[in-house]
């Protein structure tokens, strides 16, 4: 059972289709106690009083980290750029609200870097340089490079290496496409998305060389059968 009295360490993944929250009591080995989700909205005053319902019933916050899609300013406290599935973040006081009324650590970044070190911390990416692309709503990304033991951690640039491949198969463009939800599309239709996802990966490949390549996100998590055997008909590549 959760206790109200212990320091806890919040999770909150904001995605273009869903907000989700966590908490953990520590970070060296985290164990998710409590989690909650809900619909992005476009009204950024409706998702932060989701946010704040979520925290607001522990009463010690350690921490607060954030993971946002777009591009932010340079002291990773506001949405610049690129935040066309999630406009009403774009230049929102988030996370300084989120410090006047916690007073703890806060930590926001971009949902690509975000993943690319958790994955590079905690999960499959230990001690390999390597390509982190989530894929949901849209597609993003950071690579992931390791200097002295440290994963150092780098935002892919999504005019360059991702805006044709999220075009081509991220989640909002195959509603667009399609006329539904990517979770809903026929078997013959995702052999045409896999089609043309597997075409925009080798081109990331051809341009990065990357040691392996890393999938997030929600269309990664429920297609990773059909990731998988994409895998299988590139040769000797290591996608996870």
């Amino acid at each position: 059972m959760l206790k109200l009295t212990q320091f806890m360490y919040i999770g909150i993944d904001i995605g273009g289709t869903r907000t989700r929250l966590a908490a953990s009591p520590r970070l060296d080995n985290p164990e998710v106690v409590d989690r909650n989700e809900f619909a992005t909205s476009d009204n950024f005053d409706k998702n932060y009083q989701n946010i704040l319902s979520f925290i607001d019933l522990k009463t010690r916050i350690a921490g607060i980290g954030i993971s946002i899609p777009g591009d932010l300013d340079e002291d990773k406290s506001t949405v610049v750029k690129n935040a066309q599935h999630t406009p009403c973040y774009l230049g929102s006081p988030v996370k300084k609200l989120l410090l006047e009324r916690y007073k703890c650590p806060i930590q926001m970044d971009n949902d690509g870097v975000a993943g690319a070190l958790g994955e590079a911390v905690y999960r499959n990416g230990k001690g390999v340089d390597f390509a982190y692309i989530t894929w949901g709503t849209g597609i993003g990304g950071a690579l992931v490079k390791y200097v002295n033991g440290k994963p150092i951690v780098s935002q892919l640039d999504w005019d360059k290496y991702l805006c044709n491949w999220e075009h081509a198969c991220g989640g909002k463009y195959i509603e667009k496409m399609y006329g539904k939800p990517a979770k809903l599309l026929t078997d013959s239709e995702w052999e045409t998305v896999m089609a043309a996802f597997q075409k925009e990966l080798l081109i990331f490949i051809n341009m990065l060389h990357p040691q392996r390549v890393i999938f997030g996100g929600g269309i990664s998590l429920n297609q990773s059968a059909r990731l998988q055997q994409m895998a299988k008909q590139i040769n000797d590549y290591k996608i996870t």
